[in-house]
C-alpha cells in the first residue's frame, strides 16, 4: 500500500500547512474572510484530512491521535522561544516529519517568534515579555509584603493569598487569550536559544 507523503509550507501568518491535505486549496485561497479565517483555524489539522480518516497518510491514524493527544491534554510540545504551548497540530507534524525523513531535529516555533523571527525584531518582543512578566511578579511579591504589614488579622492572611492568585490567574488569562508566556525561566531560556542559534 502507497502512503501519502506530506510536504510543508508556511503562511503569511506563520502557520505550518500541509501541502498534501484534503483542504489545501481553501487554507491558500486568497481574500478570506473573518468567518473563513476562524474555520480554517479549526479545521488546520491532520484529523479533518480524508488522508488521516482512511489510514494512507505517512503518519498512521494511531500515531496522529496520540500525538493530538499529547499536544491537548499536556504541555509537552512548547515553543523553544517564548515556552508558549503549541496550539497547531500541524507544526509538530512537520518537525516529527522531517526528524524521520531528513533526521534533522527542527525547533518547535510558535506562530508569533515564527512572525518575529521573520520581521526581525525578536529581541524587542523578548524585551516586552520579559518586562512585563517581571512586573507582574514584582507586584506579587510588594502586595504580599503591603497585606501582610498593613492590614490586621485575619485579614492579612486572606488578602495575602487573595492577592496573588488573583494575578496568577490575570496571568494565565494573558498566556491563554494572548498566547503571551509569562514565565520568566521560560523567557530567559527562549532568549539563550535564541542566542545560540538565531542571533546573527
Amino acid at each position: 500500500m502507497s502512503f501519502i507523503e506530506p510536504s510543508f509550507e508556511i503562511d503569511t501568518k506563520g502557520r505550518v500547512i500541509c501541502q498534501a491535505h484534503s483542504s489545501y486549496p481553501f487554507f491558500v485561497m486568497p481574500g478570506k474572510t473573518h468567518y473563513q479565517e476562524v474555520q480554517m483555524e479549526k479545521i488546520l489539522t491532520c484529523k479533518t484530512c480524508k488522508h488521516y480518516q482512511v489510514d494512507e497518510c505517512f503518519f498512521p491514524k494511531s500515531e496522529i491521535d496520540k500525538i493530538e493527544e499529547d499536544r491537548a491534554e499536556r504541555v509537552s510540545f512548547k515553543c523553544v522561544l517564548c515556552g508558549n504551548k503549541i496550539d497547531r497540530m500541524l507544526t509538530i507534524i512537520q518537525m516529527l516529519y522531517i526528524k524521520q525523513r531528513k533526521g534533522i531535529d527542527l525547533p518547535l516555533l510558535c506562530c508569533i517568534c515564527h512572525e518575529t523571527l521573520k520581521k526581525k525584531n525578536f529581541e524587542e518582543y523578548y524585551e516586552k515579555r520579559l518586562f512585563i512578566a517581571v512586573f507582574l511578579d514584582l507586584v506579587i511579591i510588594l502586595g504580599l509584603i503591603v497585606s501582610i504589614v498593613t492590614m490586621p488579622p485575619p485579614y492579612d492572611i486572606i488578602n495575602s493569598i487573595l492577592f496573588p492568585v488573583s494575578i496568577i490567574m490575570f496571568k494565565q488569562i494573558l498566556k491563554k487569550g494572548f498566547q503571551l508566556n509569562l514565565s520568566v525561566r521560560d523567557i530567559r531560556k527562549g532568549k539563550k536559544f535564541y542566542d545560540k542559534f538565531f542571533k546573527s
